[in-house]
């Protein structure tokens, strides 16, 4: 039994000396990467100033409800989350043309609502944060209280969610971005992004001996074991 428990470790060992390169680690369900800046767009809890150039008694300032709507006079509730401002405008004019003869809509974001991001894994306190402003996923990482002893450095996993409603997945290499000092090419966040910080390898073996070897047989803590 201690031969092949033995054995099993010192294998398990070896895979972690190989660890596969992180773009490798990417899951065939995730969208590719797409990391073009694009056009805000709206969430619950925004503030919006709607205007009607020509027909201002309708123009209203409006908060984006937790189900992602506007109410306006004359046309009601309108689907409004998830849309860029160009979007919207576009849809309230269509929606204000079948009762007035020339609406000319403008929708200006005042206020947004308050934007977070997930950070959880071997980092020393996982949970959520806000984001004040453009961070990447290293300032993530030390707000999380930094990197735990078992953390996987180079395999820091980004998940952000698509326009579509789909997640995209990218492996960060935070390790080479601390040992270059290279912030450059640290990936900035956005709002709602999930930063995972996986365990490494000899994390997993040292988990695998508590678990399995040590619950197995009956050894002493004060005895040391060698792997050869």
């Amino acid at each position: 039994m201690i031969r092949l428990l033995t054995l099993a470790v010192a294998l398990a060992l070896a895979a972690c000396a190989k660890q596969p390169p992180p773009e490798m680690l990417l899951p065939e369900r995730f969208q590719a990467w797409d990391a073009s800046l694009e056009e805000y767009r709206i969430r619950p809890g925004d503030e919006l100033d709607v205007r009607l150039i020509h027909n201002p008694e309708f123009s209203d300032r409006v908060v984006v409800t937790p189900d992602g709507q506007i109410s306006m006079p004359l046309v009601g509730f309108v689907p409004a989350a998830g849309r860029t401002p160009r979007e919207l405008q576009a849809m309230l004019q269509a929606r204000f043309r079948r009762e007035l003869r020339q609406p000319d809509v403008s929708v200006i974001p005042r206020s947004f609502a308050q934007q977070r991001v997930f950070v959880g894994g071997e980092v020393a306190t996982p949970g959520v944060y806000d984001l004040p402003s453009q961070i990447g996923v290293l300032q993530a990482v030390i707000s999380a209280g930094g990197f735990l002893p078992t953390a996987r450095e180079d395999g820091v996993i980004l998940i952000r969610r698509t326009p579509d409603n789909r997640a995209a997945m990218r492996v960060v290499n935070v390790e080479e971005i601390l040992d270059r000092g290279a912030l450059h090419e640290d990936i900035p966040l956005r709002p709602f992004d999930v930063v995972y910080v996986p365990r490494s390898g000899i994390a997993q073996v040292g988990w695998f001996v508590d678990q399995y070897i040590r619950s197995i047989l009956p050894l002493e803590p004060g005895i040391s074991y060698t792997l050869n």
